[in-house]
């Protein structure tokens, strides 16, 4: 038989219980919320890398006209993808041909930053892709070394991006937010 004083005691355990098993599966739920953002980041910066090498492959295909491709000459205003309605057509490079390919390639790329690749069941609405994707392409007042950029939203504030690849265009509380993935073309002058 139970003293006076033990009454209720199995009952305190069973709340104190539940109360300990109800934080531990919050800090799991936070904990997967956690891993979630992540993984988008991860996919996100995989998604940039691909768009930038599909734009330095062009680029490296097309070298006769390459300084076509250099469109903002490290403008942060001037960029392909989200936000973008400029069109643009290359002169002075390569053949006619080539300058063709060019603006077909950037007509190409800024549809690509767009989210073009999934669309709705109508087409009218893109969003596949990356947040708020951006594409910058300058070259050296040589122009024998292009800079391909990709600027996109990340999840979470970091350390802001060294490249100005549409700096402008994320806000300041987006500041932090925006990534950016760059890779460089250097063009032999084989005329020496």
């Amino acid at each position: 038989m139970r003293a006076l004083g033990q009454r209720g005691i199995g009952l305190i355990e069973v709340l104190v219980s539940l109360v300990l098993i109800s934080v531990g599966l919050l800090g799991i739920l936070q904990l997967y919320a956690a891993g979630q953002r992540s993984e988008l980041e991860a996919y996100q910066r995989a998604q940039a890398m691909v768009m930038l090498e599909d734009m330095v492959s062009r680029i490296n295909t097309n070298r006769s006209a390459a300084r076509c491709y250099a469109i903002n000459n490290n403008s942060p205003d001037v960029y392909l993808g989200t936000g973008n309605s400029d069109t643009y057509n290359c002169s002075g490079y390569g053949t006619q041909a080539t300058r063709t390919m060019a603006d077909a390639d950037l007509a190409s790329w800024d549809d690509l930053l767009k989210g073009a690749t999934e669309t709705s069941s109508d087409g009218s609405t893109k969003f596949g892709g990356l947040v708020d994707a951006r594409g910058c392409i300058s070259s050296n007042a040589a122009g024998d070394v292009i800079t391909v950029a990709v600027a996109w939203t990340g999840n979470a504030d970091i350390s802001s991006a060294a490249n100005n690849c549409a700096a402008g265009e994320y806000g300041a509380s987006d500041a932090g937010r925006r990534r950016v993935v760059t890779s460089t073309v250097r063009l032999a002058d084989l005329d020496g």
